[in-house]
């Protein structure tokens, strides 16, 4: 259903003051920042001299009647939020002459007055000084999976869970950012809720670069959790530090260690394509998984960021070394895995790689007027094939970041709320340093609007999707306590709609926004709780639980998943509608995805998968080619492409299928039925190459499904 709504619109008024970023005094400290805490000076400051202005502040984007600074000079005017009684949150403040509460009243004011002044609104935080108290788990647990707890903190958003194979601590430098010295990271997690289990992940979160890895019996764990003000953006994570917590899983692993091979003892590796990295067997292991981390050191402290990770059923792997590393310092272990997902730890093997490097220099301002702009999210990848960093650069305390990669062909992609994206091809070469101009062009328009239940409740991290009717561009917003939500845009008709896992989708209505506008939608969004649970048991195919597996629920554009506990059970909360749910592990072969056709009030158990353990990994690299506008040719990356393997050889599986009763209510083994293991699948194939870059898969036979199939590959030399 598609209504057509009539918003309060905003006239078109250009802002008429230039903000600069805040300035604050914090003890000896001086920052450029936008997250306060309640005892600094907070310096406001503008381009042009004006006096009389006032700092209206709310807790609603376009609303701010909560307080009034009057500002004391012509360029400029400190307060401290204590003083003013504005408790930690997030807020919305604009500078203007007008008295008027809101956007919308203050642009109207000056559309009949000329000199009625305003800028453009913009967010600040007042932080919490106090960190979450830790809950759980603490001290010897015996739970293969465990939920994390803690107490939650008024004001704050969300919540980052960083957890750590060895002892590390936690300090503030006097820029604002925090220092963290001994973290080697198996998981970390950002949420807007006082508890996670042990590898949960969203597509979402900006904090997941890699799986969990799976936790080791016998072994210490460290832990924290920090304070964070957005639930999407890591530039909004707090510098107050938090206590580490630790806790031991169980008794000592049954598996012995594996003993790495290669690359070991401070080997020096010099540039090449690949690295075979090689440990002995372990008897009972059936397969294991490799970490890499880069030893990351400034001024005394010493972490680790992981840069690969992989499970392989071998005792071998070959990593890509030219995509995966830059020159620097590493350090890589192996766990050892039994059929039952108990596992052990190796020692650390090191090794050092050298490759060709060059320096760059990214500064962020803002297009319009070449102001500063702090807290971008910057991120590069590789055109030609080559390194790619693992995680995202913030500059959280200035507007430039120096940083080195590897020389060849790059696109950094610059992200932040309130400013349309963009990307920048750099090219990094050996002895010189880029210099990248990242211009961010604000987004001239926004929509505002609520999110309710069908009792009229503001309804809490709900997602509001926009569609570009034009383009078919889609742009997501999420709720705040209130309800609330506030997104920018360019100009445009957008097709707008609400969800949440649990609720029924609100309708849907089409709007147009004009540069300059904003828009507040005058009806909220009603999405209807018709809350739909699924649980079940995910087992290998010895009907062992296998823990940390994904199962990701989809319906349209909604996705919701989760993983499973130590005992291989798992639950969703859903909503009426068809969905498709998959599961998902690295090192073990998923079953087909399977449709759900669910309905309001349905509560639906046993809801079972198995997953073939000791399966293999395949990776490799999707290029497209390009024009540029010189005429240049060159290659670049293809995101979300889909991978599809056929057999092309021959190919017999085996396993455990099941005989479903035509009332389907029986089930049984065939193992059982048959006394032992049957083929599921059988392929004859055969592969072709044409022109030395086509190859050309045939299936000529197929048991279960005895259809022709065909694959193609074109290779680009």
């Amino acid at each position: 259903m598609v209504l057509m709504l009539c918003a309060v619109v905003s006239p078109v008024f250009s802002q008429n003051i230039t903000l600069k970023t805040p300035l604050v005094e914090r003890g000896n400290a001086e920052l450029t920042t936008i997250m306060f805490r309640s005892n600094d000076l907070v310096q406001i400051r503008w381009e042009e001299p004006l006096a009389g202005l006032k700092l209206k502040i709310g807790d609603v984007p376009g609303i701010y009647g909560l307080y009034s600074v009057q500002m004391r000079g012509d360029t400029s005017s400190s307060f401290r939020p204590s003083v003013v009684g504005i408790p930690v949150g997030v807020y919305y403040g604009v500078l203007t002459s007008s008295d008027a509460d809101t956007f919308t009243e203050i642009q109207l004011e000056a559309s009949s007055n000329p000199a009625t002044r305003y800028s453009k609104d913009f967010m600040f935080i007042v932080e919490s000084e106090e960190s979450p108290t830790i809950l759980a788990p603490t001290g010897t647990i015996e739970e293969r999976v465990p939920t994390f707890e803690w107490e939650s903190i008024p004001g704050v958003v969300s919540y980052a869970v960083v957890v750590s194979s060895t002892p590390f601590s936690i300090s503030p430098e006097s820029g604002g950012n925090l220092t963290i010295d001994g973290l080697n990271p198996v998981w970390m997690h950002l949420t807007t809720q006082t508890s996670a289990l042990y590898g949960e992940r969203f597509e979402s979160d900006p904090l997941i670069q890699f799986d969990p890895l799976p936790l080791v019996l016998g072994s210490t764990y460290y832990y924290t959790v920090l304070n964070s003000y957005s639930k999407t953006d890591l530039g909004f994570l707090s510098s107050v530090t938090s206590s580490i917590a630790s806790f031991t899983l169980g008794d000592a692993a049954s598996l012995a260690s594996a003993d790495l091979s290669y690359p070991v003892g401070i080997e020096r590796i010099t540039e090449r394509p690949d690295i075979e990295f090689e440990w002995e067997n372990v008897e009972n292991a059936l397969s294991y998984d490799l970490s890499i981390f880069e030893r990351i050191s400034d001024s005394g402290w010493v972490s680790d960021v992981m840069v690969y990770s992989s499970n392989t059923p071998n005792e071998f792997l070959t990593v890509p070394a030219s995509e995966v590393f830059r020159s620097g310092d590493y350090r890589w272990f192996v766990i050892a895995n039994d059929r039952e997902g108990a596992g052990s730890t190796s020692v650390f093997g090191e090794f050092s790689y050298f490759t060709n490097m060059g320096e760059f220099t990214f500064k962020t301002m803002s297009a319009n007027d070449g102001s500063d702009i702090i807290g971008v999210t910057v991120r590069a990848r590789s055109t030609d094939g080559g390194y790619n960093p693992p995680a995202n650069w913030i500059n959280p305390d200035g507007a430039t970041y120096t940083d080195s990669l590897t020389v060849g062909n790059y696109e950094f992609k610059a992200s932040k709320s309130g400013f349309a994206e963009i990307t920048t091809p750099v090219v990094i070469q050996a002895g010189s340093a880029a210099q990248v101009e990242l211009n961010l062009v604000p987004l001239p328009s926004r929509i505002n609007g609520q999110v309710i239940d069908g009792d009229g409740v503001p309804v809490n991290d709900a997602t509001v999707n926009f569609v570009d009717v034009v383009t078919g561009l889609e742009y997501e917003a999420r709720t705040n306590f209130q309800g609330i939500f506030s997104i920018d845009l360019t100009m445009g008709t957008f097709r707008i709609g609400a969800s949440k896992a649990g609720f029924r989708s609100s309708s849907t209505i089409t709007l147009s926004v004009a540069e300059q506008q904003i828009l507040s939608i005058p009806t909220p969004f009603v999405i209807l709780n018709d809350n739909v649970v699924i649980s079940g048991r995910i087992t290998n195919q010895d009907g062992i639980a296998v823990s940390q597996a994904e199962i990701k629920a989809t319906k349209g554009n909604e996705s919701i998943s989760t993983v499973t506990d130590g005992e291989g059970l798992w639950s969703l909360a859903l909503s009426e509608g068809i969905w498709s749910l998959s599961i998902s592990k690295e090192g073990f072969l998923a079953p087909m995805p399977r449709e759900l056709a669910l309905f309001a009030g349905d509560d639906i158990s046993d809801v079972d998968f198995v997953l073939i353990q000791q399966a293999s990994r395949i990776e490799g690299l999707i290029q497209g080619v390009r024009t540029l506008p010189d005429g240049r040719i060159e290659r670049v990356p293809i995101a979300d492409a889909e991978i599809i393997a056929y057999p092309l050889s021959g190919g017999l599986q085996w396993g455990q299928p099941v005989v479903i009763g035509l009332d389907n209510t029986f089930s049984q083994d065939l193992e059982d039925v048959l006394g032992g293991l049957i083929p599921t699948s059988l392929s004859v194939g055969r592969a072709y190459t044409l022109f030395d870059r086509l190859e050309v898969g045939v299936h000529v036979m197929g048991v279960p499904d005895l259809l022709m199939r065909f694959s193609l590959g074109f290779n680009v030399y």
